[in-house]
């Protein structure tokens, strides 16, 4: 996209998983190009005064991967895809003060094993918790805040580089 004029490009990501590769990714372009690209991840941009209202997942542990967050936004965009009935509480990562998985506020650690050694599910989380009403909630303060994010970014002046090398 840069090569093709695109000045500023930003990512969006909606999988965990993703994000050190997609940084990276935004790192190079930045890097390589003349444009700049910036990354977040959909759910950074959910309100901590609108989590703390709607959560009801224990913390930490309780929004990690297909949890209440992730299956409350699928259940307002989707609901079709959702099978509630197959929901069921999955937190058994083994956290401590350095190592916990939680979207809301991640540990500072990154770190990642193998989903089979913590959860019997492919779940990390509790999606019993989930609501349409909640990801409909979720979901537009996210959208709010994204329109607000992208005329920032827009308005970002990109400045000339120095080598400081």
């Amino acid at each position: 996209m840069a090569h093709h004029g695109f000045r500023k490009i930003l990512l969006v990501n909606g999988h965990g998983s993703n994000v050190p590769f997609l940084d990276i990714a935004a790192r190079n372009i930045t890097n390589q190009t003349p444009a700049i690209c910036a990354m977040v991840p959909w759910w950074n941009l959910v309100p901590k005064k609108l989590m703390k209202e709607l959560r009801e997942s224990a913390y930490p542990g309780g929004m990690a991967h297909g949890c209440e967050l992730e299956t409350s936004v699928l259940l307002y965009l989707r609901g079709d895809l959702v099978q509630f009935e197959k929901a069921s509480r999955d937190i058994n990562f083994q956290s401590t003060e350095y190592f916990y998985w939680d979207l809301e506020a991640p540990s500072p650690v990154f770190f990642q094993e193998w989903f089979s050694r913590y959860s019997k599910t492919g779940t990390v989380g509790d999606p019993t918790k989930a609501t349409r009403e909640k990801g409909q909630k979720f979901v537009e303060a996210v959208v709010e805040r994204m329109t607000v994010l992208l005329k920032e970014f827009r308005a970002r002046e990109i400045r000339p580089r120095v080598d400081h090398h």
